[in-house]
């Protein structure tokens, strides 16, 4: 069975690597391919081909910058797609009902819990407006988070990101927000998925702040997300100033495979415990394939997180990253 990611860079994915390691302990006969969309148009057609059944290709990962587009593109959009803005897993379950699903809230919220983040009554710093930003918020939201402090250039699109979230979650509170996971263990298993109320939460205090309130809002929280391209490329600047970092901080910088970012090489300096993207990475690979099996109708299987964490870090080091 054939399935991949698309996108636009996706040359340096670490996405193949890991998802054979996978496929090969869970013995799936699967390969992952690259199907690089250098326009809106091109992923149009690819998405379309593979719906109408043109394409041999039965799922998908969608990356920067086709998220939301895949949204736009999908028959069957699970809710949590619907509040984040976009979807990055793709499954075709059979001709004409593409189903989307969003597992990058849960593979970030996943690598921080892992390092000692605790979100109930914390607070938290998010870098940036997209699909991943609103990710980032929604499972920190069904977390129970304090309050979320939303970074942006532009304090005007911060307050319309937060203002579009607050209006869609609300809007679909009524329906059931849930999430297929395998190897979920919050709320309870209804029908083969894990439930998650979708209450909105009012204590969870949403605000737009701009770099003169950063200091304070750091001060205040226990972790900060960059979920902004920044770091791809040699020489970009840190999101923040690193001289407002403390050592309680968490820093997760969701960029990965290009060395030290600068927001990370400044967390170390500042001894806070700091993160690239690698293990939201392997996340979002396991929870992918965990989707893909569920919506194909196949043998629920967990899949195999320290084997594809094996495969990435050997391949980066092969990569001399």
């Amino acid at each position: 069975m054939r399935v991949g990611l698309a996108g636009h860079p996706i040359d340096h994915s670490l996405s193949p690597c890991i998802h054979a390691a996978a496929y090969r302990e869970l013995g799936l006969d699967w390969s992952y391919e690259l199907f690089p969309c250098e326009t809106a148009g091109s992923f149009d057609q690819l998405i379309t081909g593979i719906r109408c059944g043109k394409r041999d290709i039965a799922a998908l990962n969608v990356t920067t910058p086709y998220k939301h587009l895949a949204l736009q593109l999908c028959d069957s959009p699970d809710s949590e797609s619907q509040v984040i803005g976009g979807t990055n897993v793709l499954t075709c379950a059979s001709p004409f009902n593409i189903i989307g699903h969003n597992s990058d809230g849960r593979a970030a919220l996943r690598s921080l819990c892992a390092v000692g983040f605790k979100p109930e009554g914390s607070e938290v710093v998010i870098c940036g407006t997209g699909p991943v930003a609103a990710a980032v918020l929604l499972a920190l939201v069904q977390r129970k988070v304090a309050a979320v402090h939303i970074l942006s250039r532009d304090e005007h699109k911060a307050r319309q990101f937060i203002n579009r979230f607050e209006e869609t979650y609300q809007h679909l509170a009524s329906q059931e927000l849930t999430c297929t996971d395998a190897s979920a263990s919050e709320g309870p298993r209804i029908a083969g998925k894990v439930q998650v109320t979708a209450s909105f939460e009012p204590m969870t205090r949403i605000t737009a702040i701009n770099q003169s309130d950063l200091a304070i809002a750091l001060q205040q929280s226990s972790a900060l997300i960059d979920a902004t391209p920044l770091g791809m490329r040699p020489g970009d600047p840190s999101v923040v100033a690193v001289e407002l970092l403390h050592s309680a901080l968490i820093v997760l910088d969701t960029v990965y495979g290009h060395g030290e970012t600068a927001l990370l090489a400044g967390a170390r300096a500042a001894e806070a415990r700091a993160l690239d993207g690698l293990a939201m990475l392997v996340e979002q690979a396991a929870l992918s394939i965990e989707h893909w099996l569920v919506d194909l109708g196949m043998a629920r299987m967990v899949a195999p997180r320290e084997t594809m964490m094996k495969a990435a870090v050997a391949e980066l080091t092969a990569r001399g990253v």
